[in-house]
């Protein structure tokens, strides 16, 4: 088969850190949750600060109570994991390595070899929609909040929660204050798309980098201007601007979902549902059995069991 032309994109400068430095400033921020639009716990309590466990490594509550490693895709020996019980009263879960104990799975949607992704990574439906979007859109990094496109990032992150049914609407100012944090966070890079004919805000990508891995948080756009095709040109900008990052390996775009056309956009893109062996630890006798009973779909993501 012929090799695909190549696809030009713009250079966006993305930050980057190393795990360390990214939950130590979290810690310094205070209030902005591990993943910026998160909600707070009991009495705005910011539950999903990282924080250490016995043998050094870096975790954070995904759920009040229950814990994820930051660096979710490096497998961690169980005898190293020491979680305290405070911040995993219900549970924790963590990646194994391969031929280690486990009893499910961490399903995440990945590109594990950064450095081989291009063009032919993708489709070619999907190659024409990453061009029309870098014509029909500007893609720039933003370094702080310009009121002259908040409104309209605002709108971005509505017709997100209106079109998913994921998350809860926020206000300009809401969004103004938790991005005001993220823009001060080393290794967050926030990504917009603005359509060329109208100069309104087409989508945006928040975007993390830090140890090996690049990470997508966030991708919203307006539901008016998806004919631009935003997303396209904000993902595949995003995942080629982290291959020229030297030590960068890998791209995380979150755990496989229950919503069947974002995973096909997702592996439409050059991702897969790479399903890591995985290790559950539940605090509480019969938790995973009642969450199987009333909530089948969670149970089966959590255990790495969609399909």
């Amino acid at each position: 088969m012929p090799v695909p032309q190549e696809i030009e994109f713009p250079e966006v400068p993305l930050r980057r850190c190393t795990t360390e430095e990214y939950c130590t400033a979290l810690h310094e921020r205070g209030e902005l949750p591990f993943w910026w639009w998160g909600r707070y716990g009991w009495r705005g309590r910011n539950f999903s600060l990282p924080f250490r466990d016995r043998a050094g490594h870096w975790w954070y509550e995904a759920l009040p109570g229950f814990a994820w490693p930051v660096e979710i895709l490096e497998p961690l020996p169980a005898a190293e994991v020491r979680v305290p019980l405070a911040r995993s009263y219900w549970g924790y879960q963590h990646a194994v390595p391969e031929g280690a104990s486990a009893n499910g799975k961490l399903v995440i949607n990945t590109i594990m070899d950064l450095a081989a992704y291009g063009p032919s990574s993708i489709n070619d439906k999907r190659r024409n929609a990453v061009r029309k979007g870098l014509r029909s859109c500007d893609v720039v990094a933003v370094e702080a909040v310009d009121e002259r496109w908040l409104v309209g990032a605002a709108g971005c992150w509505r017709d997100l929660v209106q079109r998913s049914g994921w998350n809860r609407p926020l206000d300009a100012g809401t969004l103004r204050r938790r991005w005001e944090d993220l823009f001060r966070l080393p290794g967050a890079t926030t990504i917009m798309a603005f359509d060329r004919e109208s100069g309104q805000v087409a989508g945006f990508l928040i975007t993390k980098v830090y140890g090996r891995t690049a990470y997508v948080d966030t991708l919203a756009s307006a539901s008016e201007l998806l004919h631009c095709n935003p997303n396209d040109a904000l993902v595949y900008t995003f995942v080629r601007n982290a291959q020229r990052l030297p030590g960068v390996a890998q791209v995380h775009y979150a755990i496989k979902s229950t919503a069947p056309s974002l995973e096909k956009f997702k592996v439409s893109l050059g991702f897969e549902a790479t399903a890591l062996p995985a290790r559950v630890c539940t605090r509480v006798p019969g938790a995973l059995g009642l969450l199987r009973l009333v909530r089948l779909l969670k149970y089966k993501q959590l255990m790495g069991q969609l399909r």
